[in-house]
């Protein structure tokens, strides 16, 4: 083999292997970002339903529980992404919308990085 054989069967190995290692990290992004997202739903609707029977059967109190529960989850994820996110303008913007709610209300967080 010469050396100019070698040099392209060792490019050409290089530039398969580049092209099946991306292809292999994008299609496991994909499954990450869509059994993520996938979650995220489920447990969206089963608050939801839980909410809306609450709701139904006019408990109100436990209702405002579960939404006062999930906005602490949301604001501490919020926060925790601050810095990173993609917007943090709105995400600054949004955490001060639940902060001045939270202002009005006698709500105390079992979280205790939230300011209540």
């Amino acid at each position: 083999m010469t050396k100019r054989n070698a040099t392209l069967l060792a490019l050409s190995t290089l530039v398969i292997g580049l092209v099946v290692g991306a292809w292999t990290v994008y299609k496991f992004g994909l499954i990450f970002i869509q059994s993520t997202y996938e979650s995220r739903l489920m447990a969206d609707a089963a608050t939801r339903v839980s909410v809306l029977k609450a709701l139904q059967a006019s408990d109100t109190k436990k209702a405002i529980r579960q939404l006062e529960n999930g906005l602490d989850g949301d604001a501490v994820g919020m926060a925790d992404i601050l810095d990173k996110g993609l917007e943090p303008e709105k995400l600054r913007a949004t955490l001060t919308t639940v902060a001045r709610y939270r202002q009005g209300t006698q709500y105390v967080s079992a979280e205790p990085t939230i300011a209540s």
